[in-house]
């Protein structure tokens, strides 16, 4: 067996990398513009392209078990791809086996960032509304309270007083 099929597993893995960075970055435009409604479309087509990684990750598992079985050698779970460049034989197999290894571990580096800075900012923006909220909405109970056991003034000042 060749490599072929599996740098071609390989490619289908760096290619979903790819599509997840590109929609990282199109997320994190979003984010920043506030468009809520084309988050969701985003967010579906993560989901998407992320269903093709998981198939495209089984797909590298057979291939890798079916080319270790036919070299006769023993597979290592999890196996690396430095591991499938120790098993080939030819040095252009192994160059184009590190070659692409290197283009996955970059992938992989880039969309973990880009995830990074939208976890970010999508903290950003949970922490502002949840300010704006402190500001509008106070921590007193809603409910009726005996006015005699309510003694003192607030507890935290607010920007609007209801009571007012």
């Amino acid at each position: 067996m060749s490599v072929t099929p599996l740098i071609n597993s390989l490619e289908s893995i760096i290619a979903c990398y790819l599509r997840l960075i590109e929609l990282g970055e199109s997320k994190k435009q979003v984010l920043i513009q506030n468009k809520v409604d084309q988050l969701n479309a985003i967010v579906n087509q993560e989901n998407k392209v992320i269903k093709e990684l998981e198939a495209a990750e089984k797909e590298r598992e057979v291939t890798v078990r079916r080319y270790f079985r036919e070299k006769g050698l023993r597979i290592r779970i999890p196996t690396t791809i430095d591991d499938l460049v120790k098993a080939t034989v030819s040095m252009q197999d192994k160059q184009r086996l590190s070659s692409c290894g290197e283009r996955l571990r970059e992938a992989a580096a880039k969309l973990q960032e880009t995830n990074h800075a939208n976890q970010e900012l999508l903290q950003q923006m949970m922490d502002y509304v949840q300010y704006s909220l402190d500001l509008l909405v106070p921590d007193d109970d809603v409910t009726y309270q005996n006015p005699v056991r309510s003694s003192g003034g607030t507890k935290n000042a607010r920007m609007f007083d209801t009571k007012a």
